[in-house]
């Protein structure tokens, strides 16, 4: 039974001021972010036979607590001026805490504010608010103020709920902030507390602040479902590149307000309803430490990220704002286990790789192929596959990239990847080479021809062998991009779209429709685009990067573990460029006449100005790059009387090549 020193009535909040204990000593956790001052939902009200429109619980966690069996000490507060906890705060209206024994039945919320403007005894359980009248009666003049700045004020002193909290127990203590209309905010909320805190447990609801293009701190916002050592959990929506990468646009729709709402999905589920017919079929469900599933097991995060448009309760992807390019981030950063990828070998088709995914589906996500919102103009199969970049574990962060979102994520391990193989020409004389990404290719041209080809992976041979290939649904190769850079400067894949790359593109990708999800057997046909010419700035090392990406928007990304960690990298295949002839030399000065059957030799040597390309041959002597030869002795005929004329030839691993010749006489 939960103990209470004050009656859960009207007249607890008036009690609450007196019970604030010291705050030395006692673990601070940042609750929830600040919301502006903004105009309420619609459908926000008081609950009352006058106005039947319910409180809008507008951002909710629900924490899970260990508390000593005695001298509980718990504290709801703001932030102090240096943005430490301890200072007052101010939710527009009521913090309503509700605890639950683990495992128990829940209690009856109660709303701990007390020190504020009061709604009056009509409005019950929020009567009392956690803010003065100072603020009310100047709400609609602060529209966009962060209410940390109001809070010395404003705000009501910091509030005791330690009272509400079980001594000795595990317990669920959800903490809603809710609205009743007309204007919601909150500042900055920390819990102060000698309970240790075991986790955050969904379902949750976050939200945001409006986008605009001129407030620059509202393009970068944070979700933090739990801020704790070891199971942090957080979503990030960043548009900060949207207005930054050249020839790309941002398209904020009026009052456009982020939120995010989040799930615990056990890997079980992950396994039996979402991977399922769809080209994410063989993955795996990454653990997000402190998130359980409904039988206390650890569990997966399903995001949900939602706008809303000014005072309408619509939430929907289709209404968050829309980039020209896919520059639009989001990141799952959290604390989970270590992680593991394998090669998938096929019986026919050879060797692919695996690599993480961050997949987003749509609003209503529920596992399996799904359709994005027509609102939404994403005419994409679903769901999509936006990772870019993956580094952990430990604080394990995955990011992608879309033109917008719509609207469901999850990160997951274990998507097979398409295979791309590629052939350059040298020249004319060359027929061309495989790809080895172990071996520098140097030419003596600053073009290249180059011939892409690639696949998408097809594992219907391996059903029964390995777990999933009976559903997983092969999608087609989208397109090849590709770039160049100085060897040691290859662009981060999290920087998508990289600047001056280029895409050759496979035409449209078809959209399953319910009627038509897709065969699982169906083996789709390579994509071998025509020759192009990649071109070189001039002599140097350079890399050329390149990835294949299918019509789930996976990215044939390159997954290495260094030191225990994760890192994300392109596909790169080294090239050298030298256009300049390595210098052949007659060492010396010679003699030019000999007499006949005497002993002669010719001293000579090779160099090559080129860092890295070197001398492959000299004369006749053959090399593995050296820079220079040194000198090189190479015995005369002097068999036979007149003249003789020798051609000394060099040659670099460019292919370059050059000449002297040396003329002596017999007598």
């Amino acid at each position: 039974m939960i103990s209470r020193l004050c009656s859960i009535s009207l007249a607890l909040a008036g009690c609450f001021a007196t019970l604030v204990p010291a705050l030395a000593a006692q673990t601070s956790t940042e609750l929830y972010s600040p919301v502006r001052v903004r105009g309420s939902l619609t459908s926000a009200g008081y609950g009352t036979p006058i106005d039947t429109r319910a409180p809008n619980i507008f951002t909710t966690l629900t924490l899970e607590l260990a508390c000593p069996a005695a001298n509980i000490s718990a504290v709801l507060s703001g932030p102090l001026s240096s943005g430490n906890s301890g200072g007052n705060l101010l939710v527009d209206n009521n913090v309503l805490v509700t605890v639950t024994p683990l495992g128990g039945t829940p209690g009856l919320p109660v709303n701990v504010c007390s020190g504020g403007a009061s709604s009056g005894s009509a409005y019950g359980l929020y009567n009392q608010n956690c803010f003065q009248s100072s603020y009310s009666s100047q709400a609609g003049n602060l529209l966009g103020v962060e209410p940390d700045s109001l809070v010395a004020s404003s705000g009501v002193p910091p509030i005791d709920i330690g009272n509400l909290l079980i001594p000795g127990e595990k317990q669920m203590v959800k903490i809603d902030l809710t609205d009743e209309g007309g204007y919601l905010a909150t500042s900055t909320v920390f819990l102060n507390s000698n309970c240790t805190e075991v986790g955050v447990t969904g379902p949750t609801h976050l939200n945001g602040n409006p986008v605009t293009i001129e407030n620059a701190p509202s393009l970068t916002q944070s979700f933090n479902f739990d801020r704790n050592p070891g199971t942090q959990v957080t979503f990030t929506y960043d548009l900060s590149r949207t207005a930054n990468d050249a020839g790309g646009t941002l398209t904020v729709p009026a009052g456009s307000t982020p939120w995010v709402n989040n799930a615990a999905i056990s890997p079980a589920i992950f396994n039996a309803q979402f991977r399922p017919y769809t080209s994410f079929a063989t993955s795996r469900c990454l653990i997000h430490y402190g998130e359980v599933d409904a039988q206390g097991n650890p569990a997966c995060k399903l995001y949900t990220l939602e706008c809303v448009l000014g005072s309408n309760p619509a939430a929907a992807g289709a209404n968050c704002p829309v980039s020209s390019l896919p520059n639009e981030r989001m990141t799952d950063t959290f604390d989970g286990p270590d992680f593991y990828l394998s090669n998938i070998h096929t019986p026919n088709d050879g060797t692919f790789s695996e690599g993480f995914g961050f997949l987003m589906a749509n609003d209503v996500w529920a596992g399996g192929a799904c359709a994005f919102a027509p609102a939404a103009n994403l005419n994409e199969p679903c769901p999509q596959n936006l990772m870019d970049s993956f580094v952990g574990p430990g604080l394990t962060t995955g990011r992608g990239t879309t033109t917008h979102p719509n609207s469901t994520f999850i990160s997951v391990s274990g998507v097979p990847e398409p295979r791309t193989s590629l052939r350059m020409k040298r020249g004319h004389d060359d027929e061309g080479e495989d790809d080895d990404d172990a071996q520098t290719m140097w030419i003596n041209s600053t073009t290249l021809p180059v011939s892409f080809h690639s696949v998408s992976p097809y594992l219907y041979d391996l059903r029964g062998k390995l777990t999933g290939a009976d559903t997983y649904i092969a999608q087609p190769i989208r397109s090849i991009t590709f770039g160049i850079s100085p060897a040691g400067q290859v662009p981060d894949p999290a920087d998508n779209p990289i600047s001056n790359d280029r895409t050759l593109a496979n035409g449209s990708c078809p959209v399953p429709t319910p009627s038509s999800p897709g065969s699982p057997a169906l083996r789709q046909p390579a994509f071998d685009p025509p020759a192009v010419g990649v071109a070189f700035p001039g002599d140097g090392l350079f890399a050329l990067h390149y990835f294949a990406q299918d019509c789930a928007g996976t990215k044939e990304l390159q997954f290495r573990k260094v030191k225990g960690s994760w890192t994300t990298s392109f596909r790169t295949r080294i090239i050298g460029v030298d256009t300049t002839a390595p210098a052949v030399s007659i060492a010396g000065s010679p003699s030019t006449h000999y007499s006949i059957g005497s002993h002669a030799a010719l001293s000579y040597n090779c160099s090559d100005s080129t860092p890295g390309s070197g001398i492959v041959r000299c004369g006749s002597q053959h090399f593995a790059g050296k820079s220079s030869t040194g000198n090189l002795s190479l015995n005369l005929d002097t068999k036979a009387h007149g003249t003789h004329h020798i051609t000394l030839w060099a040659e670099d691993a460019a292919g370059n090549k050059s000449s002297t010749q040396f003329t002596y006489t017999v007598q």
